[in-house]
Parts: C-alpha cells; structure tokens; sequence
C-alpha cells in the first residue's frame, strides 16, 4: 500500500522535472557577444587608463553594463567617455576618448582666463564709485 502512494506521488513530480528541464533546454537565448560586436562601442572610464599600461572601461553591449581592461596612447582619467576602436583579447580593449576637449587625457580649465561675463567688483579699477 506504501509502495502505491510513493510511485502514485512520483510520476507528477517526475513527468514535472521532465518538462522542466525540456523547456529549459529548447529556451531561446541572446547570441553570444563577438569581437565586431564589442569594436565601435562607446563607454566610460571608471579606472585611469595609463599611457603604458591597463585601466578599466564599462562599455553599454546588448543592454548590459560591461567592464573591460582598457589601453590607451595616451593616459585618460577616470570619467572620461571612449570609443572602442579594437579587441585585444575577450577581455580587454584600445579605446579612444570622445571628450570634447581638444587633448584626450587633458581637463577643461575650471578657471577660464575670459573675464567679460564677470562683473568687476566694488573697489577695483574700473568700478564707478558711488
């Protein structure tokens, strides 16, 4: 009597696993990232790429945020945004920076010398007193 509430609660569970994993095994899935596929992405600096040497990229790919090793000819900081232009290996890139900034690497002067937008202030030459 045991044996028949056993196999009677087995094969549900069994026919169950069976369909499972049938449908986990015909499920469709996104095709793998290629080499072409990583080439011509843009991304962001999240570690400092060095002249000589690696640092860390985040490249946007197939709506997943990913991280790469990057290099670079010339040293980026962290932030700044970059074109991927070749695959070294699955795992790292070259890029180049996109920043609008003439020097790739170089900061926009916080501290502009043009001084025509900025009122003189009281007390300085040029300041008609009152």
């Amino acid at each position: 009597m045991c044996a028949a509430i056993g196999i009677a609660g087995a094969l549900p569970l069994a026919w169950g696993a069976i369909r499972l994993s049938a449908a986990l095994m015909h499920m469709s899935t996104d095709r793998t990232l290629t080499e072409s596929d990583v080439r011509g992405a843009t991304g962001t600096v999240i570690t400092p790429v060095p002249a000589v040497g690696f640092g860390e990229v985040r490249l946007r790919l197939a709506g997943q945020s990913l991280k790469y090793a990057a290099r670079s000819d010339v040293p980026l900081p962290a932030g700044t945004p970059i074109y991927v232009t070749a695959t070294l290996s699955p795992t790292s890139v070259e890029v180049v920076s996109t920043a609008p900034w003439p020097s790739a690497g170089a900061t926009p002067d916080p501290h502009p010398s043009s001084t025509a937008d900025t009122p003189p202030s009281p007390g300085s030459p040029g300041t008609p007193e009152k």
